[in-house]
């Protein structure tokens, strides 16, 4: 009796635990693929939004790959099984290029695709992890979970990337799942950017009938993601009209960046963005740079530094075949330059990496006999 009970008792609490590990694990997947899925909720939005998105002028790229990591981690124990963090935290392990990072996502994935291979989330997220490393496998995981799940949205997205690839070119198999998905998902400001090269619809009014719809998307809304997508835009109407037209689509233009500029967002990245991409449409050079410079002294980086890129501008690369005196004059200056960069952006791998090249060259042209 004893024994039996014990047995008992031991199936209860393997139960339990099981039911525990389900709740807590990061990989319990909670939506359906009844109805697709186009965009995360509002409240998962607005977590994703507020992950870190720059390196700090006092970070290290490591430190900050860290702590943006550690916030997806977080996320992913308070929205357990949400696509869209699940997502965010692939990008986030395979995005620095680092091997380690990049195989443990995958057999992180592969291990949750061999308990549950008729999961449809389970194998597009898995493709991700694998998707540019063994692209013919993604395109294999990516297209089960389509046979699963038809009415799944993103799968379509990457499938795209997948056949404009240059090894896996298909450029009617690309224009069907960029039509699958704006079917699917039309106001995914995502699906829009897919319509460019190498890929971009020989037919003109698919591309304005594209671009239309996301004006009328755009037109209302003031948020990041939609002032980053005046680009896209832009893009599409000009490949939508032939050159004769440009005059009239660059009028269209400067009325969206007087409108744009008119909402006074200098505390948003992407209005900055805006501004600058859409003078330089309207062949407004200084007011383009005024932008570029105000948007990166607003929002500083490592690799966006104000001073750096006008120096740049001012000191063209003498070129490989220019005297020797001419080179060791630019990399010692470039050498000096760096001296100030560094002390305002210490942890910037792009100084640092001017520096080192600085050196060597300007050793270079010292042993040349200059």
């Amino acid at each position: 009796m004893t024994s039996r009970w014990f047995r008992i008792k031991r199936l209860w609490l393997c139960l339990l635990a099981g039911c525990l590990a389900s709740i807590t694990s990061p990989h319990v997947f909670a939506q359906t693929a009844s109805a697709p899925v186009c965009d995360p909720s509002p409240e998962v939005k607005a977590a994703l939004d507020q992950l870190p998105s720059d390196q700090t002028l006092d970070q290290t790229e490591y430190q900050f790959r860290e702590a943006r990591r550690s916030a997806i981690r977080a996320l992913m124990q308070r929205y357990p099984g949400d696509v869209f963090v699940q997502r965010m935290y692939i990008r986030s392990m395979s995005s620095w290029n680092t091997p380690s990072d990049q195989e443990k996502v995958i057999a992180e994935y592969k291990a949750l695709h061999d308990q549950r291979p008729d999961d449809a989330y389970i194998s597009y997220l898995y493709g991700i992890t694998v998707q540019g490393r063994n692209t013919s496998q993604a395109i294999k995981l990516f297209t089960a979970a389509l046979e699963k799940a038809p009415n799944l949205p993103w799968p379509h997205l990457e499938l795209v990337y997948a056949y404009s690839a240059p090894n896996f070119l298909d450029k009617p198999k690309a224009l069907a799942h960029v039509n699958a998905f704006l079917s699917a998902c039309p106001s995914t400001l995502e699906g829009y950017s897919l319509l460019s090269s190498p890929i971009r619809p020989d037919d003109n009014d698919l591309i304005r009938q594209a671009a239309s719809r996301l004006r009328q998307i755009l037109l209302p809304r003031t948020d990041p993601d939609a002032l980053g997508a005046y680009s896209t835009l832009w893009s599409l109407e000009f490949a939508a009209h032939p050159r004769s037209d440009y005059d009239a689509v660059r009028k269209q233009v400067a009325a969206d960046v007087t409108r744009i500029r008119a909402l006074d967002l200098e505390k948003t990245r992407q209005w900055w963005s805006a501004l600058q991409e859409g003078y330089k449409l309207t062949n407004d050079q200084k007011q383009s740079d005024w932008a570029a410079d105000q948007g990166a002294r607003r929002f500083p980086s490592p690799w966006n530094f104000p001073e750096r890129s006008q120096w740049y501008k001012d000191h063209e690369y003498p070129g490989s075949d220019a005297p020797t005196d001419k080179k060791k004059a630019y990399y010692t200056d470039l050498l000096k330059q760096t001296d100030q960069w560094i002390k305002q952006r210490p942890n910037s791998y792009y100084i640092w990496w001017d520096r080192l090249d600085a050196l060597k060259q300007s050793r270079r042209c010292l042993n040349s006999g200059s």
